[in-house]
């Protein structure tokens, strides 16, 4: 049980479960922003939010894949990213941190919204804003996918493999996670063989 106990102390020092305040405060108020900014859901801001994790020196692009990778596999909306991103930053504190920066601000806005949004949903202009919106969120989506792509797609084997899988997603009905689930596999079998 003292060995358990110190394996454990020495974790809980490397992982840094006790970030200093700025940084928390920092990954709050990012968060929270591109969470006010997340026109068409949280991917919308996948760009955003590479480029700022990456400029401040908390993650490397490839620890952003990583983290945006985890993300997705585990269950929950896909912008749960933002849990491995806030621990990579500041440990468990920073995860929590980040869970709740970017889903309260958002949560709260998508409340009011509703509320009034049952009010005005008849008149002319709310078909205009419901119009208008969806090219905005469509473009940021496209742009958070580009960045995403330029980061990770990096050899012929990872470039030919998120073609195909593009590919079999489009043109069949297989499910998703089967399919992601054999390009992964299959992409560390490639990189398994180039090592």
């Amino acid at each position: 049980m003292p060995a358990l106990r110190c394996q454990l102390v020495l974790a809980v020092k490397r992982k840094n479960l006790m970030p200093d305040l700025a940084t928390l405060l920092q990954l709050a108020g990012l968060l929270a922003k591109l969470s006010i900014m997340s026109v068409g859901g949280g991917t919308a801001a996948l760009a955003e939010m590479q480029r700022d994790f990456v400029s401040r020196g908390w993650l490397t692009p490839q620890q952003f894949l990583e983290a945006y990778a985890i993300g997705q596999i585990t269950p929950g909306p896909g912008v749960a990213l933002v849990v491995p991103l806030g621990y990579a930053t500041a440990g468990i504190l920073g995860g929590v941190v980040a869970l709740l920066a970017f889903f309260v601000p958002a949560a709260v806005i998508a409340l009011v919204a509703a509320r009034a949004w049952s009010e005005v949903r008849r008149s002319p202009w709310a078909a205009t804003v419901r119009a208008a919106i969806v090219p905005v969120g469509t473009g940021l989506t496209l742009g958070s996918a580009y960045t995403l792509a330029r980061s990770g797609l990096q050899d012929p084997p990872s470039i030919v493999i998120a073609g195909a899988t593009f590919g079999i997603l489009v043109r069949t009905k297989l499910p998703i996670p089967f399919v992601l689930a054999g390009a992964g596999l299959l992409g560390a079998v490639l990189t398994g063989a180039n090592r």
